[in-house]
């Protein structure tokens, strides 16, 4: 468990070399920018960096818990830093590490939406669909595809919620669960004026379709 000192001091140097990245980067000196972020993210979690990327992303997730509770502030630092990270990589044509690191931001930023009430902040659902827009339904994990439907729902965003949702319809470990969640999700939608689903970017026959193709799939 980490002190209040010692997380103000963790959290403020990680905000110093974020931003000191950032400045580097946008004078284009990349690679001392890269040399900032990932000394930061040693500092941040403790590891070297070469141990931190083999960690997967639900066990570093774990360990930014206070007395069993998920540090949201923790969790938002780590994935502006990994943000950053998959930025720079972008920038040195390595797009393997830009996908891992940008994946990772991803996940840690729909945590932090699936775990706050209310409104999400405008800045962190900027930084979710600039991220989502570079990686794709196809390059996260199952996990996210799911945290991604909740969110694109929550939003009212009908047609990315759909997208997300035919992908883990896909899946056969969560198949069952999402048919009945996908029939609850379009029964729903019936429900919305013309004007609303519109805003959502779906029509009302892409959501009788829905209904119909699930309810054959749940009668088979």
């Amino acid at each position: 468990m980490l002190s209040e000192d010692r997380f103000l001091w963790m959290f403020n140097l990680a905000l110093t070399g974020l931003l000191n990245a950032v400045g580097l980067r946008t004078a284009k000196r990349y690679q001392e920018a890269m040399d900032v972020i990932q000394h930061t993210l040693e500092e941040f979690f403790g590891l070297d960096i070469d141990v931190l990327n083999q960690v997967d992303d639900t066990s570093l997730l774990e360990s930014m818990r206070q007395e069993g509770e998920l540090d949201l502030e923790r969790v938002a630092m780590a994935a502006d830093l990994f943000r950053e990270a998959g930025i720079l990589y972008t920038t040195q044509n390595r797009p393997l590490e830009a996908q891992t690191n940008k994946v990772r931001a991803l996940y840690f930023y729909l945590e932090i939406v699936l775990y706050s009430e209310g409104e999400i902040p405008e800045e962190l659902c900027e930084k979710i669909e600039e991220l989502y827009a570079a990686l794709g339904i196809k390059q996260v994990s199952m996990e996210t595809q799911l945290s991604l439907y909740y969110y694109f729902d929550r939003q009212g965003n009908y047609r990315e919620a759909q997208t997300a949702l035919n992908e883990l319809l896909l899946n056969d470990q969560l198949q069952e669960e999402m048919i009945e969640e996908g029939l609850e999700f379009y029964e729903r939608l019936l429900g919305k004026s013309n004007q609303e689903l519109e805003a959502g970017g779906i029509t009302r026959g892409e959501v009788e379709e829905g209904v119909r193709r699930l309810s054959r799939k749940i009668r088979t």
